[in-house]
């Protein structure tokens, strides 16, 4: 696709002038509304879509950054045409996991996994080094994922869950087994940016139980889906 110029002048009006162009390059049109879908667009609503969006953009007194967010339409008003979020689109992610040894823990009471390594972060969110949880700055939904490997020798039962605060907030897979077994889980979970956070706990019944570590073994990972 070619690349939108941007025209010299107020910055306001640079925006507009490029989103304009955007729309051009897509539509195949320009200076004019659409009268016709193009046959590569299956979406019933798409020349209205657009058209909408080349009414906003005829004031560039309509375009407005807000918080990190280009928003096309009155910025008072209590919606917008069109919002492009970076958060949403870079918002905080991380994979966390138990490294180099096995965590001792004792038989059938729920422990906290000292998951002190991690993969990436990409918002710097998650403390590997003193509590081992999850703070997001940013508010909104987030997806985790986990997995708990257990063993007891001989290992009777091994669960995983999802702690929220403190409190356990969502149970993996629970196996009654005489081997090594896995639970897994995953959950969508409000966070509200400032004081919520979210733990991984194991709870393994044996006669000398132990979580077991290495990255595909014993993980938590997390990412914004939803603001």
């Amino acid at each position: 696709m070619k690349k939108p110029a941007i025209p010299s002048g107020d910055p306001t009006k640079k925006n507009v002038q490029a989103l304009k162009e955007v729309v051009e390059i897509i539509t195949g049109r320009r200076g004019e509304k659409l009268v016709a879908i193009p046959p590569s667009y299956s979406a019933n609503n798409l020349r209205a879509k657009i058209n909408q969006i080349l009414d906003l953009l005829q004031d560039a007194d309509q375009l407005a950054e807000t918080s990190g967010a280009l928003e096309v339409g009155t910025a008072t008003a209590a919606e917008h045409a069109v919002r492009l979020e970076q958060t949403n689109i870079s918002g905080p992610a991380f994979s966390a996991y138990l490294p180099t040894a096995n965590q001792s823990v004792t038989s059938a009471v729920w422990t906290k996994v000292t998951l002190s390594a991690e993969e990436f972060d990409t918002n710097s969110n998650f403390d590997s080094a003193t509590n081992y949880r999850f703070t997001p700055t940013v508010e909104g939904y987030y997806q985790f994922s986990f997995s708990l490997t257990g063993d007891g020798s001989p290992v009777a039962a091994v669960s995983g869950a999802l702690y929220k605060n403190g409190a356990l907030y969502k149970a993996g897979t629970y196996i009654q087994t005489a081997t090594v077994m896995a639970s897994s889980g995953s959950a969508l979970v409000y966070m509200n940016g400032t004081t919520d956070y979210v733990e991984l706990f194991g709870y393994v019944v044996g006669t000398t139980p132990v979580i077991i570590f290495a990255a595909y073994n014993t993980f938590l990972t997390g990412c914004l889906i939803r603001r």
